[in-house]
């Protein structure tokens, strides 16, 4: 049309007179193939919701590892993954073979805002002694149902529009993945878990009007309600044992560990009356009684928090412990603590006569516990003369800092919690490598000695891996630097930077 435009009334009368004799059937064969495009579906409140649905897709997946780290175990987060994954691609395939696959959209966002709250309590409640098929069917709604919604979607944009839909769909993730950390630092994951369904409730809100508009905001505030006043979502029962008859005195959730505090009553503390110890020797004063508080990160990983009123002397007893013979060895000066927890180990290394300790204790808020709300039992431990509180992972500050000490310790500070062994989700366990051995090695004094505690059946593993590190440091003799000294279940390996003089193997006998 707009080339017949620019010809004179003339040339385009006698051209369409032309025209007329020509068959059009190809044309018309030709448009029957290739039919026009449909219009673009997709409205601003499209764009807010699948904004919405993505954002909590990854508060959902990430706040759900945490939660089964703490009621089943940590391998469970890549669990959490697969389902993921799963959940937004079969929607896919099922709908690509389903007619106004749309008529979807409304009953999937239901689904979704409400089976999150439904599969939270379900995993607190049952979650501990549930097989994993169940915890798969609790779980699956949640994900099927968010991963549909953004399935179609993106249907709905057409053409270019496709490109702009995705991006708010990357947006929301992007947006949900930076805020699930503050957020759970001010939230417990329960109910953040649980309160993530509010956002695809707040899209199907946004879509629908009239009456289903007005039940939905009424489900909005029932939830909200639910989470903030009912205590439904509170853990009763982990992985290792029912709270409901072992209550603790304090909960604090933190992005990397559900961090409880039980009294001296805790069933854990009964062999223990007088005083903690991993393994002792035969000459630990067995007939005093210690006051005592248990720090549990979720529920697998303990430490104690010792009572301490600020008169040394009456923890020598600290000193019968294997994980203290380094200090019988040496009497450091400067000490450096990877794992401090409730401050049992720093006070083991002011008893021997440290004089500059560095507490290194990789959750921040394990510190804020220890010299906040226990600050008086503990004796305020990370504020004593010459400690420095640091929170960090030991590995890392030991990387950065120049410093060099006449002892590093690592006293069993592992956990089956995600954030540490095995899974990798938050924090790698990467303390017992031959990389990090030798690091520990470059940050010892010219008489220094690294000290490494595992249980009993670990030890054979840790001295190989010690003996490839002195390997590659150049030391001709590595028997002559190590040496292993066992009590009980676990035991202690000692890597002294100079070779140990018969003097030194005296004593340690």
């Amino acid at each position: 049309s707009q080339w017949k435009s620019g010809v004179s009334p003339t040339s385009q009368a006698a051209l369409e007179n032309q025209l007329d004799g020509v068959d059009s059937r190809p044309c018309a064969r030709l448009n029957d193939v290739e039919p026009r495009l449909p219009e673009d579906q997709a409205t601003t409140r499209d764009y807010v919701a699948i904004f919405l649905v993505s954002a909590a897709l990854m508060l959902f997946q990430i706040s759900l590892t945490r939660l089964l780290s703490v009621v089943v175990w940590y391998h469970f987060a890549f669990l959490t993954i697969s389902m993921v994954m799963l959940g937004l691609g079969v929607p896919g395939v099922w709908f690509s073979f389903t007619a106004r696959p749309l008529r979807f959209l409304n009953p999937l966002l239901a689904v979704a805002g409400l089976s999150m709250p439904l599969a939270t309590v379900l995993l607190l409640r049952f979650g501990a002694q549930a097989p994993i098929w169940l915890i798969i069917v609790w779980v699956m709604p949640v994900t099927l149902s968010l991963g549909g919604v953004i399935c179609l979607l993106l249907i709905k944009a057409r053409g270019l529009a496709i490109t702009r839909m995705y991006g708010v769909d990357l947006v929301g993730a992007c947006l949900g993945a930076v805020a699930v950390i503050p957020l759970m630092s001010i939230l417990p994951t329960p109910d953040l878990l649980a309160g993530s369904g509010l956002l695809p409730l707040a899209a199907l809100a946004i879509l629908v009007t009239g009456r289903a508009r007005v039940v939905t905001c009424g489900i909005i505030i029932a939830l909200l309600a639910a989470v903030e006043l009912s205590g439904v979502f509170e853990v009763t029962q982990t992985k290792n044992y029912d709270e409901r008859e072992v209550r603790p005195i304090y909960e604090k959730w933190t992005p990397t560990a559900r961090l409880t505090v039980f009294d001296e009553g805790f069933f854990y503390l009964d062999d223990h009356r007088a005083g903690f110890t991993w393994g002792h020797g035969a000459g630990y004063p067995m007939e005093q009684r210690v006051l005592q508080y248990w720090l549990e990160q979720d529920s697998s990983a303990g430490t104690p928090i010792t009572e301490f009123d600020g008169d040394l002397s009456k923890l020598h007893r600290l000193l019968f412990d294997v994980t203290a013979v380094g200090y019988d060895l040496l009497g450091p000066r400067g000490v450096a603590i990877v794992g401090s927890g409730g401050g049992r180990d720093v006070l083991t290394a002011l008893v021997a006569g440290a004089e500059d300790v560095d507490a290194i204790e990789l959750n921040g808020a394990i510190i804020d516990i220890v010299s906040g709300e226990f600050v008086e039992l503990a004796g305020d431990v990370y504020n004593q003369p010459g400690v420095h509180a640091i929170a960090s992972e030991g590995r890392s500050y030991l990387t950065r800092t120049g410093k060099r000490y006449d002892l590093i310790q690592i006293s069993l500070i592992d956990s089956w919690a995600a954030s540490v062994a095995g899974a990798f989700a938050l924090a790698e366990n990467n303390l017992y490598t031959i990389e990090a051995i030798e690091l520990f090695w470059n940050r010892l004094s010219a008489d220094g000695v690294l000290s490494i505690s595992r249980w009993y059946h670990e030890l054979p593993r840790l001295v190989v891996v010690m003996t490839a590190a002195a390997q590659q440091i150049g030391i001709a003799d590595p028997s002559m630097h190590l040496v292993v000294i066992a009590a009980d279940d676990a035991g202690t390996v000692l890597f002294s930077k100079k070779p140990f003089t018969r003097d030194q193997l005296d004593r340690l006998e």
